[in-house]
């Protein structure tokens, strides 16, 4: 079984035939991510455990900036965090 990104949008999210996630952008447009999404998305080779690690940094950082992170559900974690997609990019300097 593929592994499954978890997308955050404004106007909605779902997903195509085969599963995958695909971005439906509305008014709002795509506002937050997960860092497994965002990591898939720039096609960024990170092991697992390091996602962990990153999601933790991106917590701390988002306390410290007083944003809170969106929660989404997670197949495999249960639910996760989705951060604001600015914050990844200067976080993993992707623009």
């Amino acid at each position: 079984m593929p592994k499954r990104s978890i997308i955050v949008d404004t106007a909605a999210a779902r997903e195509d035939p085969a599963g995958q996630p695909v971005s439906v952008r509305g008014d709002g447009g795509l506002t937050h991510l997960s860092v497994e999404a965002f990591v898939a998305l720039h096609d960024l080779k990170l092991h697992p455990a390091e996602l962990t690690r990153h999601g933790r940094a991106l917590a701390r950082l988002c306390r410290q900036r007083n944003l809170r992170p969106a929660r989404s559900g997670d197949a495999r974690w249960g639910a996760v965090n989705a951060y604001p997609v600015e914050l990844l990019q200067q976080y993993f300097k992707v623009v």
